[in-house]
Formats: C-alpha cells, structure tokens, sequence
C-alpha cells in the first residue's frame, strides 16, 4: 500500500483546474498539497525524482481521500501512465474538456503574459495574428487540444468507470452540479458546498479578462481542429462539432 494519491485531476489546460483546485481545497475529507501542479509525472518523474519524494508530499495529509491537479498530465505518454497505474491501479481520474478553439486561444493569451511579450491580457490585441499562429501550430499547442489521443493512451491503461469526463461549459453553467459530480467520483460527498453562495461557487480562480477569439484567427484554428473535433464526436458518441464549431465567438 503506498502513500501517493487517490485521486488526480490530469486536466486539461484551461479547462477549470485552478478552480476545481481551489474549490477541492476547502473540503474538509479532501487532502492535497498546498501547491497546485506538483509536476512530477511529466516534469520530475523523466528526471528520475524518486516516486517516493512525491509521495512525501501526501504523507501529512490525515485524510483518506488525497489527491493533486495537473492539468500537464492529460498529455502523459502511454509508457509513463503505466508507470502511474502499476503504483496505483485504484487511482480515480478527473479530466474536463473545454472547446478546444478556446482552449488554444486562452492559452496563447496566457503565455504572452508568463513571456513578458504583454504586461497583461488586456494589451492581447496588440500582438500579430502571426505569432498566434505559430503559437496555435506548435507541437505542444495541438497536442494540449488533441482530447481523443489523451483519452485514448489514459484509457489504454485505466477502467473507463475510474476516470471522470466532463466539460467545461457544465461547470460554468451548474458548477454546483460539477463539483457534486467530482466530489463523488473521488469518493466524498458534496455537502460541505450545499450551503456556499452563488457568487463563492462561480468565482473565477487564477483569471483575468477573456476577449473573445480574434475574428481573422478563428479560420485558422476551425482548420486545425476541425478534423479533431469530428473523430473526439464519432469517439464519444457526442455532437462536439456543433457545439465547438459552430458555438464558438
């Protein structure tokens, strides 16, 4: 019996995970380190960090449900994710996926900011389509987006029934809902939530503004990701394309 988690949130990016974080951190059955994205399976873990220095980190923890959130593991390859199911094969699995257009886009604007390139988001506007779409392009960028290819290497080694799939529009329409979701997928109840208010549950954790996607760039990533988003629909046996497609501002 090892000490590590019980639980991870393997993302994706941009997709609710700081908030989903910080709303996990206020329940009291639920124990997880103070710092979110502990990177140690797709950052320490190829470094050869001991798996033992990362169970240290749950070692304080005094509850049975324990866990971490980070959103870079959604994009594990196979060799590494049974690594983690040999240790821990009763592992339950967080993953919420958002409108990739989106995604992408949200994520561009956030690396200009942790670059320097801009002060803050609201100065966006003042980057070239250019550099978007090299960002958009990139190996990292596409394969953050490419869901059906996570999906598939996690549940090449995990149960279907141990991962939970959501998506992000749930959580900003009935985050209530999500996180009742989430807490029983983990295995804790939601009470300690049924009583916060309205406005504590749709705080936005870790945000600032989100312009709307650039007209002149949302061609360009229709076109990366349209194929994508057609194969994840016929994989889920759900319509994404309209509502990622075609619902996409």
């Amino acid at each position: 019996m090892h000490g590590g988690p019980s639980f991870l949130g393997i993302g994706a990016q941009k997709a609710g995970t700081t908030w989903l974080h910080g709303m996990l951190q206020l329940h009291p059955g639920v124990g997880m380190p103070a710092v979110k994205e502990v990177h140690y399976w797709d950052v320490k873990h190829p470094k050869g960090v001991p798996v033992e220095e990362y169970e240290a980190l749950f070692a304080p923890l005094d509850q049975p449900v324990r866990g971490e959130i980070t959103p870079g593991y959604a994009i594990l390859p196979p060799e590494t994710i049974a690594v983690i199911y040999r240790r821990y094969p009763s592992l339950r699995l967080l993953l919420t996926l958002r409108n990739p257009l989106e995604r992408a886009w949200s994520n561009a604007k956030m690396y200009l900011v942790l670059k320097g390139i801009v002060a803050d988001e609201s100065q966006v506007d003042s980057v070239g389509d250019d550099w978007y779409i090299e960002h958009f392009r990139s190996d990292l960028s596409l394969r953050r987006g490419d869901y059906e290819t996570c999906l598939r290497n996690w549940l090449g080694c995990f149960p279907r029934e141990q991962l939970l799939l959501s998506f992000y529009d749930d959580l900003l329409e009935d985050p209530r809902g999500f996180l009742a979701r989430s807490c029983g997928h983990i295995g804790v109840g939601a009470s300690p939530y049924a009583d916060m208010e309205e406005d504590v549950l749709r705080r936005r954790v870790g945000t600032t503004a989100h312009p709307a996607i650039r007209p002149s760039l949302l061609q360009e990533l229709r076109g990366l990701y349209a194929d994508k988003i057609a194969s994840l629909s016929d994989y889920l046996g759900r319509d994404l394309s309209r509502l990622w497609m075609d619902g996409v501002a």
